[in-house]
């Protein structure tokens, strides 16, 4: 597996972070995450998937587990223990990747449906 950057997210900065004993487990398989995951009882919360995508999981000591892939693969995974942490994260961090998720995906619409009038 390749090395996925692993970091964590207290009082509206970004820490230093192990990942903790059920994600190694759950990620030394060949299982899809999500399914590996819920092996662990961790629970798939959210997700925005628009070519790259965030995914939100939530472990039953209610740490949040966030997971940014590309197109091919995970890329950068962070945990975040406290609930207010995790409010703050998502208003400053995947709120406006998910608008930019979704402003690309818009514009490759419109491109397509440009070169389709073109072409008629």
């Amino acid at each position: 597996m390749h090395k996925i950057e692993i970091r964590g997210f207290k009082n509206g900065q970004w820490t230093e972070a192990k990942a903790p004993e059920w994600f190694d487990q759950a990620t030394d398989t060949d299982e899809a995450w999500t399914e590996a995951f819920r092996g662990q009882n961790v629970t798939l919360v959210d997700e925005f998937d628009y070519g790259d995508s965030v995914q939100i999981y939530r472990a039953e000591n209610r740490t949040y587990c966030i997971v940014f892939r590309d197109a091919f693969e995970a890329l950068l995974v962070v945990f975040i223990e406290a609930a207010s942490d995790y409010i703050q994260f998502r208003a400053q961090v995947i709120a406006p990747n998910a608008q930019l998720m979704i402003a690309g995906k818009q514009l490759e619409e419109w491109e397509r449906t440009r070169r389709l009038r073109q072409a008629s």
